[in-house]
């Protein structure tokens, strides 16, 4: 078993690199590969992890963590990754985990920890007490700091292995080129005034395209003179990354700049649709451009449309300059606007016998649904946070994410006398069945009935479809009911009468 991500590209030089990476992860258990933004962690992880499968007959898997805008998902993420379910009531994400590698001799990629890595550290000290034939290899610009941890940090390519680079990325970029003699010397120029960073050799490749090799030296050899020097003691690769990411970006038309910045918006890639919908300066056109210009990457997911993501460091590089243009609260809300919309959309779909394409949808999107969410709870908005935490209320039910429902519920339901009558009535719907999976059944409903409410009192009647609506819910075939209830709730409060909730009588 392997969930690691097939290379697009073919893995060029670093023999020497790859051998060190699989004597030190011979000898330990974790092996953390450290480096700046575009070192070629990711790579050489993906590398390593492919030379030693064999040696893991329980599986060889990858995650990564570069979507998450906190840490609060990361359990989250290894669980997916891993296919464990929920844990149930009264056992953690750690003991579910734990209980599913245990008897596993397998090896767990997690690339990109470091804007995680305190959470990411817990994870990687938690599985590996707990599973101890498992190795865990992790990337990160720091250290996780986990007890037996052997960290090492990657290093610049040599020449050799930094011209082949820039040669073979440039003949995909103009399938004729061809690296003569006299051209050499600007090319090892180039690699050598990039530190030997592969991200940022890849990227001066590309523009081959349009520009020879001595132009494009010159090129980064002005745009580096009129650099003010970096922290004093700072990684001098970061500042020569930058530099050739300013580069591209001063390359590019005022149109590809304002759909680069735009596009970082979204966590964990994007479709077509959602870039025209989402940015005001996207076209076919200009997205084809800057996948040209690898600043995109393009991802094929089988016979499906294909979707682009940016990588991190880019994508960290174009929303430094959406903030410079006073652009993110446009831009956030658009983004937030188009993944309400298609929550709402799809949840019909949730509730039909045809619900898998709505609930694979809405799975694939789930880093930019979280992202809508997180922005409009940052930002204090009720109504627009209610908005998607109750259609995708139903997606958690059905796909029995309870953890991802009761950690939006309590961003949601504080504010909840905020928002409008129908959202408000789904919120504490969806808050009494967080109490029924986490077996709390009586508890929360019963203190509903006790506090103070925006709603009249129901007439006495409907005290027995309450008890009604409780006997199902505790039934052992109580999973059709949620879908009962909510369309009897959206029935009665359509017409403006309270809603009922399983609760005592």
């Amino acid at each position: 078993m392997s969930t690691l991500p097939v290379p697009l590209t073919r893995f060029v030089g670093r023999e020497a690199e790859l051998a060190q990476a699989r004597s030190l992860l011979a000898d330990s258990r974790l092996l953390t590969l450290t480096g700046s933004g575009g070192a070629g962690k990711t790579r050489l992880a993906l590398q390593l992890a492919s030379a030693v499968a064999a040696d893991f007959p329980g599986g060889v898997w990858f995650a990564d963590l570069s979507p998450l805008s906190s840490g609060e998902f990361v359990w989250d993420r290894v669980a997916l990754t891993l296919g464990v379910k929920e844990p149930a009531p009264g056992r953690t994400w750690a003991e579910a985990v734990g209980h599913h590698l245990q008897a596993r001799q397998a090896l767990f990629v997690l690339d990109n920890c470091e804007h995680v890595v305190e959470t990411a550290a817990e994870v990687v000290a938690s599985i590996l007490e707990s599973a101890p034939s498992l190795k865990v290899v992790a990337t990160s610009r720091e250290p996780l700091g986990v007890a037996g941890e052997v960290t090492w940090a990657v290093p610049p390519l040599i020449e050799a292995d930094a011209v082949a680079l820039f040669t073979e990325r440039a003949q995909q970029a103009r399938p004729q080129f061809s690296l003569r003699d006299d051209e050499r010397a600007s090319v090892v120029d180039i690699c050598r005034r990039l530190d030997g960073l592969p991200l940022a050799i890849e990227l001066a490749a590309a523009r081959t395209r349009a520009l020879a090799p001595a132009r494009i030296a010159a090129g980064l050899k002005d745009r580096l003179a009129l650099l003010s020097p970096g922290p004093r003691g700072g990684p001098r690769r970061q500042a020569t990354l930058e530099a050739s990411f300013d580069w591209s970006y001063d390359m590019l038309s005022e149109r590809e700049r304002a759909l680069l910045r735009q596009l970082s918006v979204f966590s964990g890639g994007f479709d077509v649709e959602a870039a025209l919908a989402v940015c005001p300066a996207a076209t076919l056109e200009l997205l084809a451009s800057l996948a040209d210009r690898s600043l995109i990457i393009v991802e094929s997911q089988g016979g499906a449309e294909a979707r682009y993501r940016l990588l991190e460091t880019v994508r960290q590089f174009a929303a430094e300059h959406l903030d410079e243009a006073e652009e993110v609260e446009l831009m956030r809300n658009r983004h937030r606007d188009y993944y309400t919309e298609m929550a709402e959309k799809a949840e019909p779909g949730l509730t039909s016998p045809d619900d898998a394409p709505w609930q694979a949808l809405l799975l694939t999107e789930q880093e930019n649904l979280r992202a809508a969410m997180a922005w409009s709870r940052d930002r204090g908005d009720a109504e627009a946070l209610a908005r998607l935490v109750a259609p995708l209320g139903m997606l958690w039910t059905l796909s029995n994410r309870v953890v991802e429902l009761s950690r939006w519920m309590e961003a949601a339901t504080p504010r909840a006398g905020e928002v409008s009558l129908r959202l408000r009535a789904r919120l504490r719907y969806y808050e009494c069945l967080t109490a029924l999976f986490a077996g709390d059944r009586l508890g929360r409903c019963r203190r509903w009935r006790t506090s103070r409410s925006p709603w009249p009192e129901p007439p006495a009647a409907s005290a027995t479809k309450r008890r009604h609506s409780l006997s199902w819910a505790s039934s052992p075939g109580w999973s059709a009911g949620p879908m009962r209830c909510e369309r009897m709730s959206r029935t009665r409060f359509a017409s403006g009468v309270r809603p009922v909730f399983p609760t005592s009588s």
